[in-house]
């Protein structure tokens, strides 16, 4: 069983139908875009969030993401294991992460560059793989609705 625990003296506002109903939203934009397809989240802790995981060690994923929306990739965060690029659209914040199972082929530093995003793979089906320690739910008080 999964717990979450936010450490935090100034805890926002839980989400509001209207504030999950924006999320929706951005990401049925979001699934429109030329993009590589991740398992998404809407937050049932932040309102105005929105969570997007790639496949294992998707470096050029994570890249696309970032170049799309002209964002930076913390390539560094939780020692490499975890990199993640984040933008807003219409007031909701957007995280795009990566598993990364070989940090040792992790860049060290951030990239937000433009580029020509690839379009979605043809097989979208398969399910969203659920790891162990999701760092979205442990550092930043993310969880699943």
């Amino acid at each position: 069983m999964l717990v979450n625990v936010i450490v935090n003296s100034r805890t926002p506002a839980p989400p509001t139908p209207v504030t999950q109903q924006r999320s929706a939203r951005v990401l049925v934009t979001l699934l429109g875009a030329d993009l590589p397809a991740a398992c998404w989240d809407i937050s049932a802790v932040l309102p105005d969030r929105l969570d997007g995981m790639l496949p294992e060690d998707d470096r050029a994923g994570l890249t696309q993401w970032a170049a799309a929306f002209g964002a930076d990739i913390d390539w560094q965060r939780h020692g490499g294991r975890y990199p993640r690029t984040t933008f807003t659209i219409n007031e909701v914040t957007v995280n795009v992460w990566a598993p990364m199972a070989d940090t040792q082929a992790t860049p060290t530093v951030a990239t937000g560059q433009a580029g020509n995003p690839t379009s979605i793979p043809d097989d979208t089906t398969q399910a969203c793989p659920e790891i162990a320690h999701h760092p979205e739910r442990a550092s930043d008080g993310g969880g699943r609705s």
